[in-house]
């Protein structure tokens, strides 16, 4: 398994914090995209800006996005600032794409239903655009005629593109065309298996290698601080997602399927149980085993989101070297990604 840090840090904090992860030997670094300010006031970098200025202070590590949405940028658009960023980087990297926060796109009036089409058409975009050569596209949602790549990605780089997203169109879409299927906060080991089994199984259908979807997830982790402020840092992050799910019944029914019979409005009702199978909440040896479980469910690639530096360092000392990891298996080659082959 590879690990990684999720960067849901300040503007400023990008750089330096990256290149403390390179050396503490996480696998790579991950970026969320906030087109409009939280509630918590926090600001959030654009993602691709902050990566390829990230590439500059680092020598190894790959570059994520947990997620971009689709709604926000043309296909065209999106594939050149990635061919860009490979270019500059000659690095690894994973464009985790889905439908995107919906109060970010109702505040910017850009939300509308996503459906299995328009998901599947984005991508195939995405990679003909990154094939180079003259582009000619016409689908449902796009339509493109005899287009030439300004820029393409750096012969011999790889670019993998995991689908997030547990609606049943966001799940057919990862099955259908993307490289892995990217889940966040609330997935037990148990219930993400059960998920990335049916994208698989989905893409068995489809006629593709169910091995190459490969699982992609992101969670909290807080190895110190006292046990009051790592439950309620999962809290938190949990709830984050908890009023977007909560219109979808497959919210509750992940929650009642690890047996717990809620339907939490506030933070203080997500069960305490559910948040240490979710996360990353006790010791070293705690996290080690839950990591081997996040293995054993399917997780190719975790990365994390940390309470705070002493938790980050207690996990660079503590667990990282006791994890033994499947270098490369994140690159390996891919049906759908014509780029090229991992350096």
């Amino acid at each position: 398994m590879r690990l990684g840090i999720f960067l849901f840090s300040s503007v400023e904090d990008a750089p330096s914090r990256a290149a403390r992860a390179e050396e503490e030997g996480f696998d790579s670094v991950w970026f969320p995209e906030f087109m409009t300010r939280r509630p918590d006031g926090r600001e959030h970098a654009e993602p691709l800006t902050a990566m390829s200025y990230v590439a500059a202070s680092t020598r190894r590590v790959d570059l994520g996005t947990a997620v971009l949405g689709v709604l926000r940028r043309h296909p065209a658009v999106l594939a050149q600032e990635v061919a860009t960023l490979s270019r500059l980087s000659g690095r690894k990297i994973i464009l985790g794409i889905g439908v995107g926060a919906r109060r970010q796109d109702l505040a910017l009036g850009t939300w509308r239903r996503v459906d299995l089409t328009y998901m599947s058409e984005y991508v195939e975009v995405l990679r003909a655009f990154w094939r180079g050569g003259s582009v000619t596209f016409h689908g449902e949602h796009f339509s493109i005629d005899g287009a030439v790549p300004a820029v393409v990605p750096v012969p011999g780089s790889t670019v993998l593109v995991p689908v997030g997203g547990t609606s049943d169109d966001s799940l057919r879409a990862a099955a259908a065309v993307g490289d892995g299927w990217l889940a966040n906060w609330i997935f037990t080991p148990g219930a993400f298996a059960d998920f990335l089994s049916r994208v698989r199984d989905m893409a068995s259908g489809m006629g593709r290698d169910p091995s190459s979807i490969r699982g992609y997830y992101l969670t909290g982790a807080a190895l110190t601080g006292d046990r009051a402020a790592r439950i309620a840092f999962a809290r938190e992050l949990a709830f984050g997602v908890m009023p977007g799910i909560q219109r979808q019944d497959y919210g509750y029914r992940l929650l009642r399927k690890q047996g717990f019979d809620v339907e939490p409005e506030r933070p203080d009702q997500i069960p305490e149980e559910f948040l240490r199978e979710a996360f990353l909440l006790g010791d070293a040896e705690e996290a080690v085993e839950r990591l081997g479980e996040y293995e054993e469910a399917g997780a190719d690639e975790v990365f994390l989101h940390f309470m705070d530096p002493g938790s980050e360092r207690a996990f660079a000392e503590r667990v990282l070297p006791r994890v033994g990891r499947r270098r490369g298996r994140a690159g390996a080659a891919s049906p759908c990604v014509k780029v090229g082959t991992d350096g």
